[in-house]
């Protein structure tokens, strides 16, 4: 296997491990009606979306 094709292989387990803590968060955020943080976690999972980044990750918040 190619070192390049490593690093591209540990740099998406990271970015998955992100989408899913940001899932986490939003989730508390929405328990604790923190707007604010519902807000900025839904701009995070637009970024994932803009990028076609873990479209198998479903974000909780019903969009694309």
């Amino acid at each position: 296997m190619d070192l390049w094709l490593i690093g591209y292989k540990k740099n998406y387990s990271q970015t998955e491990m992100g989408k899913r803590y940001f899932i986490k968060i939003y989730e508390k955020a929405l328990r604790d009606n923190d707007e604010k943080m519902i807000n900025f976690c839904k701009s995070v999972f637009d970024i994932y979306d803009k990028f076609q980044l873990n479209g198998h990750i479903k974000r909780p918040n019903g969009n694309p």
